[in-house]
């Protein structure tokens, strides 16, 4: 049960890191995925997805880290929101050719986020 907690804590420092960036960064965001300005109301978007949403699967992870009654619940959110994510993702890079440093960066993070998920979720549980 540490090591699931552990992870939680860690996912929640990557997700709230990566949501901040998004939040009041979000030029610099596109900038890495090579991405132009797309003006108020695209930075407004930019900061809503790919701040807020992060923001908001990292402070879940961290409330679910904090206790052992919430962790399984917490890894099992965050598998069922970090998955479609790197679909989309994978999807984009490969249907519009968009391969950037900071989409592969994202890629990798998502990845190992699965990977280690699951991994937890699929051992076998101790019983009480």
């Amino acid at each position: 049960m540490i090591g699931t907690r552990l992870y939680l804590g860690f996912v929640a420092i990557l997700f709230v890191a990566t949501g901040l960036f998004g939040l009041f960064a979000p030029a610099a965001l596109l900038l890495a995925m090579g991405a132009g300005n797309p003006g108020p109301a695209g930075l407004t978007a930019v900061r809503a997805f790919a701040g807020g949403l992060p923001f908001g699967i990292g402070a879940l992870a961290g409330w679910c880290s904090g206790s052992p009654a919430r962790a399984r619940f917490g890894i099992a959110v965050t598998l069922w929101l970090v998955a479609p994510m790197l679909v989309a993702r994978v999807a984009g890079l490969l249907l519009d050719g968009s391969a950037s440093v900071g989409h592969l960066a994202l890629a990798i993070m998502e990845i190992f986020v699965l990977a280690v998920g699951a991994g937890i979720m699929t051992r076998r549980q101790p019983r009480p």
